[in-house]
């Protein structure tokens, strides 16, 4: 029943709001289960009447974690779901697979790949989860350096000032 009845119907429910967005970018993350990797394909897109949108495209199932395989994995989809002249931007991990690195200099890479197959130039969008991470991150350290190197002082100025940094990187 979910897969026969209600997967066509969400499809058709997805396809009709896609016809009228303009653009649409791809969020993409590899899991790994015990027995296979799952490659989930998620789009997010603008709708004049109703605003942003995100919804889940596609759950592949994988042979493998290989540049190749997920850039040909993405590609089936946006074909199949005929999106492949409104895709700006990818959304992923900011790995070596996904983007070739901090410096996106590599050309076997998944960002490389797609832009090379479709002709374009997207937009990488670094996986925004990790971006917290790495501001909280950075924040905690600059506090903890702040605060056992600063022995004139004991106020939180420094905590102050890294939380207003975060909060400004986070909006």
């Amino acid at each position: 029943v979910v897969t026969n009845v209600f997967q066509p119907e969400l499809m058709k429910c997805i396809h009709t709001d896609i016809e009228s967005a303009n653009h649409v970018t791809v969020y993409s993350d590899l899991i790994t289960v015990p027995s296979s990797k799952l490659c989930s394909i998620l789009i997010q897109y603008f709708k004049p009447t109703s605003g942003i949108r995100v919804k889940i495209l596609e759950i592949k199932e994988l042979g493998g974690e290989m540049s190749d395989t997920l850039s040909d994995c993405l590609l089936e989809a946006l074909h199949e779901n005929n999106i492949q002249n409104k895709f700006i931007a990818l959304c992923a991990d900011n790995t070596n697979c996904n983007f070739g690195g901090a410096s996106r200099s590599g050309k076997n890479n998944i960002f490389s790949k797609i832009q090379q197959q479709l002709g374009i130039s997207l937009i990488g969008v670094n996986c925004a989860a990790h971006v917290v991470h790495n501001c909280v991150k950075f924040v905690t350290l600059s506090t903890y350096y702040n605060n056992n190197n600063n022995s004139n002082s004991n106020n939180n100025t420094g905590i102050a000032a890294s939380g207003e940094v975060m909060i400004e990187m986070i909006m």
